[in-house]
């Protein structure tokens, strides 16, 4: 069992549902999604969120091991071999473009899912010495929901592609961004900055300078326009009529949507303005900045799959998390990473 949870520890189990509902998210855009489906494609967000979180873990060793802080993960620490991370990224990979060619029903999912593999891959690999490399790992989740919502539309062209599974793909795709330029970007930076790597927050000029954070004025405002424009594109159904609602779906897109994005913001200064670099104060604030972020997707397709579903797309990685977390860590909230 001990060795199962150096895997799972490995390939960061705990968020793996947000990813899997990515492509999920994509198929009920559509409206042509069943459970089947829905199942099936979760299963593969599974693995392509093994695939890259592993190839991350296994690309970022040299770097890993000049934190302290960081031994016990388990390359580091070496209860799991690198060529044995390796192999499990490389097999996940496999698989999951394998069952997307056997039950796509649309060939232009291939290419894409193609894509989106590569600039995974990419990020995993060279994202640490390619500045603004976050953007590449942006298109990664925009083809793969994109792929994934195309794969259950057989008559339609890129030209054809629903308005509603392109708002998802770039809603999840800015979240992807947000999460890994400005989060990732700060719980790691000092991390980053002895380690020579080149990330966004470093290359805005932020830094940590006796324990004190210090964001630059372009961290700052990147990070509050990228979220003003995830913000805009949450509204756009209603700004654009992209969908219909129903008086009840309207009133409830307009409640969650004004609560889940107060959270959004009011979390921001949180971590955005903070003085003392506290990484695990940090870490529990950007969990909860996430959820308030992965609800307002969940909104934003209300009036495509009912307020009941909705609800439980919102609920199933909060449980996901808080259980994972619990199992491995102890914590429902604070994950080792």
């Amino acid at each position: 069992m001990g060795k199962v949870r150096e895997y799972l520890v490995l390939s960061r189990i705990q968020t793996a549902s947000v990813t899997a509902l990515a492509p999920v998210i994509g198929i009920l855009s559509t409206g042509m999604g069943t459970i089947e489906v829905c199942i099936l494609y979760f299963i593969i967000g599974l693995l392509v969120h093994i695939y890259g979180f592993v190839l991350n873990e296994w690309a970022d060793y040299i770097y890993d091991c000049k934190a302290d802080y960081l031994k016990s993960k388990p390359l580091v620490a070496g209860t799991i071999s690198r060529n044995s991370a390796l192999a499990l990224a490389l097999f996940s990979m496999v698989v999951a473009y394998i069952l997307v060619v056997f039950t796509t029903k649309n060939i232009l999912s291939l290419p894409l899912m193609l894509i989106s593999l590569i600039c995974g891959g990419v990020y995993d690999l060279k994202g640490k010495r390619i500045i603004g490399s976050d953007f590449i790992l942006a298109t990664w989740a925009f083809t793969f929901t994109l792929a994934a919502g195309l794969s259950v539309l057989p008559n339609v062209s890129m030209l054809d592609i629903p308005p509603m599974l392109t708002l998802v793909s770039i809603l999840g795709a800015i979240q992807v961004l947000f999460n890994n330029s400005v989060e990732g970007g700060i719980k790691d930076l000092e991390q980053d900055r002895s380690s020579g790597a080149r990330t966004w927050m470093l290359f805005l000029g932020s830094k940590v300078v006796n324990e004190e954070l210090k964001l630059s004025f372009s961290s700052i405002a990147f990070a509050y326009l990228t979220k003003s424009i995830f913000f805009f594109f949450v509204i756009s159904p209603v700004i654009f009529k992209l969908v219909i609602f129903s008086d009840f779906e309207f009133f409830a897109y307009s409640i969650l949507t004004t609560l889940f994005s107060s959270a959004m913001f009011f979390t921001m200064p949180k971590f955005m303005f903070v003085k003392k670099y506290d990484r695990e104060k940090l870490k529990k604030i950007f969990s909860a900045h996430e959820v308030a972020t992965f609800f307002l997707i969940s909104t934003v397709i209300i009036p495509l799959i009912g307020l009941g579903y909705a609800l439980i797309l919102m609920l199933i990685p909060l449980a996901w998390y808080v259980i994972t977390n619990l199992l491995l860590y102890g914590k429902a909230l604070q994950p080792q990473v």
